[in-house]
């Protein structure tokens, strides 16, 4: 049994069926990583956070988790990944922590107002999948979070109102990776003055009214672009201008008629992902080099 393995440093158990949790693996006192599939925190549970040398813990779960005010015992913690929500945490919980997604909006707020996560690097957001539709959010709530790198919102609805904070990212000049899923139909004209360092911009659920691929191009260090389940009615055709996205390596655009490449744009382009029906249009002297990213 894997609890007499007290020297264990990695247990994987996320391709079980099993959701309760073992109270031996709170034996498991040099465990580093424990990946759990759909887990069930009940009162027999509650040994795991006797794991003080714990620094990832990864619950694959479909369905929210509310996690006990007791995962704030695991000081060790860098990285806390699933579908979760967390009761109210002791003061300056999580000060270790580098990775915390997915939480809900509301768990965040609360985990944002009374903890300083000075060493969080990546964060992923869910909003509006609770029974409250009409929850808020606010670009705001990350602000403070001067090195974190990777930054996932998942909105169920749309990004109207909370696009009205994106200026307020600027204060985030560490971000690499922007991801957001929810109903966008633009971003704000000065993304390349809010975001000066992005190297990977990637929408899902994407509803531009013009063509937006020349504002993504301002981006000066834009390295990947990913517009996934995206839905263009009003624009037919996209286009990267001559000499454009001059360090984009990655292009991947789903429902697209048409792409146009101009001469000189994406120079150093290595993976290009369009539905095979679009239509790529592009001078002969480029047309060689950007299917042979397609390859």
């Amino acid at each position: 049994m894997c609890w007499k393995l007290r020297s264990l440093r990695v247990l994987n158990v996320g391709n079980t069926r099993q959701r309760a949790i073992p109270k031996e693996i709170g034996k498991l006192i040099h465990l580093k990583y424990l990946k759990l599939k759909e887990p069930d925190f009940g009162l027999s549970s509650l040994s795991i956070f006797n794991l003080q040398r714990l620094q990832t813990l990864d619950m694959c779960s479909r369905q929210e988790i509310k996690l006990p005010a007791e995962i704030g015992k695991l000081e060790e913690l860098r990285h806390l990944i699933g579908n979760f929500s967390v009761e109210p945490l002791p003061k300056n919980s999580f000060q270790k922590l580098r990775t915390l997604k997915y939480v809900s909006n509301e768990s965040w707020v609360k985990i944002i107002a009374d903890h300083e996560l000075v060493n969080l690097r990546e964060l992923g957001i869910r909003v509006g999948y609770s029974f409250s539709r009409t929850e808020k959010f606010s670009f705001h709530s990350v602000t403070i979070l001067k090195n974190l790198r990777i930054l996932h919102v998942d909105k169920h609805v749309n990004f109207d109102q909370a696009l009205i904070s994106f200026q307020e990212l600027s204060h985030c000049q560490n971000l690499l990776v922007l991801r957001l899923r929810g109903d966008i139909d633009k971003l704000p004209e000065n993304i390349h003055e809010i975001l000066p360092n992005l190297e990977c911009l990637h929408l899902t659920r994407f509803y531009p009214q013009v063509d937006p691929m020349p504002l993504y191009a301002k981006l000066p260090n834009l390295m990947f672009l990913h517009l996934l389940d995206c839905s263009v009615p009003y624009v037919k055709k996209l286009r990267c201008r001559a000499n454009g996205f001059h360090r984009l390596e990655v292009l991947q655009i789903q429902k697209i008629e048409e792409l146009q490449v101009e001469e000189g744009a994406l120079p150093r382009l290595k993976g290009l992902k369009i539905p095979n029906n679009c239509k790529l249009t592009t001078p002969d002297t480029t047309r060689s080099r950007i299917l042979k990213t397609m390859a």
